[in-house]
C-alpha cells in the first residue's frame, strides 16, 4: 500500500525489468497500476557533468523516479526526516516523491539517465526552488 502523505516517500512496488541479451534489457513500467496515481507526464534526465540537479520540491505534483542507466543517489528531505535512495539500472524499484519533498539527485557517472513519471502536467508554479522558501512553507 502506498501511504501519500509529506511525511512519507520511499520505494513502490518492484518493477519488471526484462533482459533481452547481453546488450539490451527492456525495462516494464506501463503498468501503471503499480503506481500511486495517474500519470499525466513522463521524461527524462541525462547529466553528463556530474554535477548535483533537482534541488527543489512541488507543491501540488507527485512523482515515482526510475533509475533506468548508469547509478544515481536520489536524497529526499521533509525538512525532518532525509532519506538517500542509491539507485542504478538493476535496481528493481522506483521512489515515490509526494508534494512537498525537497529533492536533489546526485548522478555518479556521466551515463546516468532517470525516468521520471508524474501525477500533473509541467507547471512552473508548482515548483519550490529555493531551500529556505521550502522551509518556511513547511513550518507552517
Amino acid at each position: 500500500m502506498i501511504i501519500k502523505s509529506k511525511d512519507y516517500f520511499g520505494k513502490i512496488k518492484k518493477i519488471k525489468k526484462i533482459n533481452i541479451d547481453d546488450k539490451a534489457s527492456l525495462l516494464s513500467v506501463f503498468n501503471f497500476d503499480i503506481l500511486p496515481f495517474k500519470p499525466k507526464r513522463i521524461f527524462t534526465v541525462n547529466n553528463s557533468s556530474l554535477v548535483i540537479r533537482g534541488n527543489h520540491a512541488h507543491k501540488y505534483d507527485e512523482q515515482v523516479v526510475f533509475c533506468i542507466s548508469g547509478s544515481i543517489i536520489l536524497n529526499l528531505t521533509n525538512s525532518i526526516k532525509t532519506k538517500a535512495f542509491n539507485l542504478n539500472e538493476n535496481t528493481s524499484y522506483g521512489v515515490y516523491i509526494p508534494k512537498f519533498i525537497w529533492t536533489s539527485t546526485q548522478y555518479k557517472n556521466r551515463k546516468s539517465t532517470i525516468l521520471v513519471i508524474c501525477k500533473n502536467n509541467y507547471d512552473e508554479k508548482s515548483y519550490i526552488r529555493k531551500y529556505l522558501e521550502y522551509i518556511k512553507i513547511v513550518s507552517i
